[in-house]
C-alpha cells in the first residue's frame, strides 16, 4: 500500500516586494512556464494535475528543478514498517498570480510493506510534519536535509527573479500536511470508533481541536443515503479537518473530493490575510493614528490605495474560485473558512480599510485647510503691503501735484497729502479687523474664560 503526503508552504514577501506584486502584473519569465491542461512534466509526479483544478488561475511552475537525489529524512528512513518511494516523492515551485503569492508543493510517497500495522499510522502525521514544517513551539527546530535544499533552492530562485538576496522567506509553522488514501481498510479493528479517536488524538494532538473530529459528519456530502462510506458513525473511515493537518482515509476515489486544490487555496489566502494583510495594515494604521505629517499622510494614500485594491482582489479570486466548487465541496470551504477565522479576518480587515480610509480623509482634509488658511493669510498680508505701497505713491504724488497747485486747489491737495495715509491705513486696520474679528473674538472670550 502506498500513502501520499503532500504540504503546502507558502512563501513570504518582504514589504517592497509585496507591493511591487500588487502594482504589476508580473509574471516570471526566466525558467517559469505557465500550467494549463497541455502542461506535462515528469518531475512533478501527478501536482501539476492535482492542481488543474484551479486552472482558472494563473499558475506558472519553476522548470529549472532541483533534481536534488539527497532523501535525507529525520524519522521516515528509521521506520521499518516503511519505505520511501523516490520516484513518487517529489516537489513543486509554483506562482499564482491571481493570489500573487510563490508556494511549494512538497510530496512525500512511502510504501507500507509486511510490518505495517495499523497501530503504525498513529504519530505517522507528526513525523511527517516534523519532516517538512519547523515548529520550534512544539519542539521541532530543523526540517530534513531534502526539504531544507528544496526550500533554499525555492527562495534563490525567488530572489533571483526580483534581484534581491532578501526578497522572501518562509516562516515557522506555516505549512500544511495533507493526506488522502482510498483504500486503508479499517473493518477488522474491533472498536472502530476508540481506534478513529486514538488516531486522531495522537496524529493531530498539536492541532488541540479533537472536538472537532466528528463535526463534519454534518456535512451533506458525509450524509449521503445512496451510500454508507459517508456515514462516519457506521464507516470504517477516518475524516478529519484540522488546523495544521487534513487527513481523508478510506474514502474509494477520495481524489475525485478535489480537496488538494480547495486546501491549497484556503492555505494561500490564510497565508496572505495573517502574514500580509493583518501586519501591514496595522502598520498602515498606527503610521496615520499618530501622524498628522501632511507630506507624510500624502504619500500613504498610495500604499493604502494598493492595500486595499490588492485585498479586494483576493476576495474576488477566492469568490470566483468558490462559485465553480460543487456544493459539498464549498461546505468544506466555508466551514474551513469558518473554523480558521477567516471570515472574521475578512470582516475585520474591512472595518479597518474603512477607519483608515476616513482617518486618512480627515486628516488630509484638515491639512489642507490649514494649509489653504496659511496662504489666505500670506496673500491677505501681501495686500496690505501693496496698500501702503499705494499709498505711499500717492503721497509722492500728491505732494508733486502740491507744488505746482495755487490758491483752493493747494489747500484740497494739502488736506489729501496730510490725511491720505492716515485714512488709508484706518481702511487697512478696517480689512484686517473684518477678516479676522471672528478669530480674535473667540480667543480674547476663551481668554477670559481661564481668567475667571
Amino acid at each position: 500500500m502506498i500513502i501520499n503526503f503532500f504540504c503546502f508552504q507558502p512563501i513570504l514577501f518582504n514589504e517592497q516586494t509585496f507591493f511591487y506584486l500588487q502594482s504589476n502584473n508580473f509574471i516570471p519569465n526566466k525558467n517559469w512556464e505557465k500550467v494549463d491542461n497541455n502542461y506535462k512534466n515528469s518531475h512533478c509526479c501527478g501536482i501539476v494535475d492535482y492542481l488543474k483544478f484551479i486552472e482558472r488561475h494563473d499558475l506558472y511552475l519553476l522548470n529549472d528543478f532541483n533534481n536534488t537525489q539527497n532523501y535525507e529524512f529525520k524519522f521516515l528512513n528509521g521506520l521499518d514498517f516503511l519505505h520511501l518511494n523516490q520516484e513518487e516523492t517529489t516537489h513543486a515551485v509554483f506562482y499564482d498570480k491571481d493570489y500573487k503569492i510563490f508556494f511549494i508543493v512538497f510530496k512525500i510517497s512511502i510504501e507500507l510493506n509486511s510490518k505495517f500495522h495499523t497501530d503504525n499510522l498513529i504519530g505517522l502525521y507528526q513525523n511527517i510534519r516534523n519532516e517538512l514544517v519547523v515548529d520550534s513551539i512544539n519542539g521541532n527546530t530543523t526540517i530534513s536535509k531534502w526539504a531544507e535544499n528544496i526550500r533554499e533552492y525555492a527562495i534563490k530562485s525567488i530572489n533571483e527573479i526580483f534581484n534581491d538576496t532578501k526578497s522572501c522567506n518562509i516562516i515557522e509553522n506555516s505549512g500544511y500536511i495533507f493526506s488522502s488514501y482510498s483504500n486503508f481498510d479499517f473493518t477488522h479493528i474491533e472498536n472502530i470508533q476508540s481506534y478513529k479517536d486514538d488516531f486522531l488524538t495522537t496524529n493531530h494532538h498539536i492541532d488541540l481541536i479533537d472536538e472537532k473530529k466528528e463535526s463534519f459528519e454534518n456535512f451533506s456530502f458525509l450524509k449521503s443515503k445512496s451510500t454508507e462510506m459517508f456515514n462516519y458513525a457506521n464507516s470504517p473511515y477516518i475524516f478529519f479537518l484540522g488546523w495544521r493537518f487534513a487527513t481523508i482515509y478510506g474514502i474509494k476515489n477520495s481524489d475525485d473530493l478535489k480537496l488538494i486544490p480547495i486546501f491549497l487555496n484556503l492555505q494561500n489566502i490564510y497565508f496572505q490575510i495573517d502574514n500580509f494583510y493583518k501586519p501591514y495594515l496595522s502598520k498602515l494604521y498606527e503610521e496615520i493614528r499618530f501622524n498628522n505629517d501632511y507630506n507624510s499622510l500624502n504619500d500613504k494614500v498610495e500604499i493604502f490605495d494598493k492595500l486595499e485594491v490588492a485585498f479586494q482582489n483576493l476576495i474576488f479570486e477566492k469568490s470566483k474560485f468558490i462559485s465553480e466548487l460543487k456544493p459539498f465541496q464549498s461546505e468544506i470551504f466555508e466551514e474551513m473558512e469558518n473554523y480558521w477565522g477567516m471570515q472574521k479576518d475578512y470582516d475585520n480587515i474591512e472595518k479597518t480599510l474603512q477607519i483608515c480610509q476616513t482617518s486618512l480623509d480627515r486628516k488630509l482634509s484638515i491639512e489642507r485647510n490649514t494649509i489653504q488658511e496659511k496662504q489666505s493669510n500670506i496673500l491677505f498680508f501681501l495686500a496690505i503691503i501693496q496698500i501702503f505701497s499705494v499709498i505711499s505713491i500717492s503721497v509722492d504724488f500728491f505732494s508733486l501735484l502740491g507744488l505746482k497747485a495755487n490758491g483752493e486747489h493747494k489747500s484740497y491737495l494739502l488736506f489729501l497729502e496730510n490725511n491720505l495715509l492716515l485714512m488709508l491705513t484706518a481702511t487697512s486696520f478696517l480689512l484686517i479687523f473684518i477678516a479676522y474679528y471672528k478669530q480674535t473674538y473667540y480667543r480674547v472670550k476663551k481668554l477670559f474664560k481661564k481668567s475667571t
